[in-house]
């Protein structure tokens, strides 16, 4: 019982720290966009964004930048828009070496994630696949809503050769709304 009570103390004693030190941290953003800033935002944050809209009228997604960087590694970004505001920002293209150096820069800004699940990569070798467990560092906003991670590439046929890992910045809800309205599935119009 006494034990019980020890450990309980300290779990939510841990938990109010860990509430206090994200609140002290910068917003989230990525390459200087942040969820919920509109359109006119991101375009003067980076000039040459490509735009192009959907059937849905309030859904968007722009390319920006060609020879963007994050981290000093290259990389693509992706931005989609809902109703005119981020959603999601990807900065892919990259290997995972350079994935994983851009989010030790992140862990500089923003502290240690607030979580760190992990996730398995498959590396294809010509004579046996190999699965590597790799930690996945999670940032949460708006109670957990708005995510700040990383998506590890899921196949390479050289460690060094790793592809489409990316640095993902996402409202979660409004994505899934994004993705719903994009393929017209009326059972998620209005999360």
């Amino acid at each position: 019982m006494k034990s019980t009570l020890v450990f309980t103390i300290l779990a939510i004693a841990g938990s109010a720290t860990h509430a206090s030190e994200t609140s002290k941290r910068p917003p989230l953003e990525l390459n200087g966009i942040k969820i919920g800033d509109d359109l006119a935002i991101v375009q003067a944050a980076v000039p040459g964004a490509e735009c192009e809209t959907f059937s849905h009228p309030s859904l968007a997604q722009c390319w920006l930048g060609k020879g963007a960087t994050i981290g000093g590694k290259p990389t693509q970004i992706l931005v989609r828009l809902l109703d005119g505001k981020v959603i999601y920002v990807n900065a892919g293209t990259m290997t995972q070496d350079d994935a994983y150096s851009v989010i030790d820069a992140l862990k500089g800004k923003y502290g240690a994630p607030d979580r760190e699940p992990v996730s398995r990569v498959t590396i294809v070798r010509p004579t046996r696949d190999e699965s590597i467990p790799y930690k996945v560092p999670q940032w949460l906003e708006d109670g957990g809503n708005h995510v700040l991670t990383i998506m590890p590439a899921a196949f390479t046929s050289e460690r060094k050769k790793f592809t489409y890992a990316a640095v993902v910045l996402l409202d979660e809800n409004a994505h899934t709304l994004w993705w719903g309205r994009k393929n017209g599935n009326a059972d998620i119009n209005d999360l």
